[in-house]
């Protein structure tokens, strides 16, 4: 796993197509295009579908903040850039950090 995104339509494509015909670089479609020249395919995933606009946002921040955590990098190394809408105040913490964001 290499990518998180919120989409609608056709959107789970455009970053494929955008890595077969953009000059433009960046991690994400150099990962594209690495996977592409080894004559593999990329893997798109829908984790969830049908959701109003806000659960979308939300879900992707939560997936895009779990794995970036410090303590699950391990898991997945993905190349999103942006954090996930409102992490800082709802995203992932440990125990103590929700202590100083409360008290």
């Amino acid at each position: 796993m290499f990518y998180i995104g919120k989409g609608n339509t056709n959107r789970i494509f455009v970053h494929i197509n955008e890595a077969i015909v953009s000059p433009r670089e960046s991690e994400k479609l150099e990962t594209i295009k690495a996977i592409n020249n080894n004559n593999n395919k990329v893997k798109h995933f829908i984790i969830c579908h049908g959701l109003e606009d806000s659960e979308a946002i939300l879900l992707e921040s939560l997936l895009i903040d779990f794995l970036t955590f410090r303590d699950f990098a391990d898991v997945a190394e993905i190349t999103n850039i942006v954090s996930g809408h409102h992490s800082f105040y709802h995203g992932i913490k440990i125990v103590e950090e929700c202590e100083i964001l409360y008290n």
